[in-house]
């Protein structure tokens, strides 16, 4: 049914997401099988990211808040975004409603709403990764590249005053950022470049407990330590 797509989804919502107006034998099959189409997918998700994010979470209360069946809704509504309009995000219901009540259709605003979703399975992935990676897998060794990132990110977050997180990879930020609160400042800097902070190295020029629940432990060069600096391998 429609190409493969539909095997182990139920037809009667999936079916009537990734149905392609423009192939004939789609909309055969979803007649054959008595399935009406549908034209918006809005999924309001659990709070994943506010939760993971929050300071002595335990991995169990972690995990509860992992969506299932609503982000296989939302991948298909991106990947069929050119029929079906996709929301995550209730700060997009207004223009939602404004497109709805236009009489031409958008496809750059429906591909920006596509985007939103695959930016934001990023940054979950990311998030659960950076979070409990460390406490599920073992520590691999620095290579020569690490240390040379490893020297890079503290000489970056030393020319700041302000608690900053940097990270590095091949020698090239990532992203920095300053906040009072260091663990927002991680967060700044991993959203500046949400793909290639994977595998870089993460340095704070702060000293924290709860630092740690984010980077992965490696064996990284001895710096000052009243200098209080902290760094670690962000999990990928």
């Amino acid at each position: 049914m429609l190409d493969g797509h539909v095997k182990t989804l139920h037809p009667n919502i999936h079916g009537a997401i990734l149905a392609r107006r423009d192939k004939k034998h789609h909309m055969e099959a979803l007649n054959k099988h008595g399935i009406s189409t549908f034209d918006v997918v809005v999924v309001n998700l659990y709070p994943f990211y506010d939760e993971v994010s929050s300071r002595g979470i335990e991995f169990k209360d972690g995990i509860e808040n992992i969506y299932i069946g609503g982000l296989a809704m939302i991948r298909a509504t991106a990947k069929n975004h050119k029929d079906v309009l996709v929301i995550v995000d209730s700060q997009d219901y207004s223009a939602l409603l404004e497109f709805l009540q236009g009489n031409q259709d958008d496809q750059l605003f429906r591909r920006k709403l596509a985007w939103k979703v695959s930016n934001m399975l990023l940054l979950m992935i990311l998030q659960f990764q950076s979070g409990y990676g460390n406490r599920l897998k073992k520590v691999n060794e620095m290579s020569y590249n690490n240390y040379l990132d490893a020297d890079a990110a503290w000489n970056c977050v030393s020319e700041f005053t302000n608690p900053t997180c940097a990270i590095v990879k091949h020698i090239n930020p990532c992203g920095v950022a300053s906040h009072d609160d260091i663990l927002e400042a991680y967060r700044l800097a991993v959203k500046a470049d949400l793909v290639s902070a994977f595998g870089g190295i993460v340095a704070f020029n702060i000293e924290g407990d709860e630092i740690s629940m984010y980077t992965r432990s490696a064996d990284l060069p001895d710096y000052p330590q009243d200098d209080g600096a902290a760094c670690g391998r962000l999990n990928h």
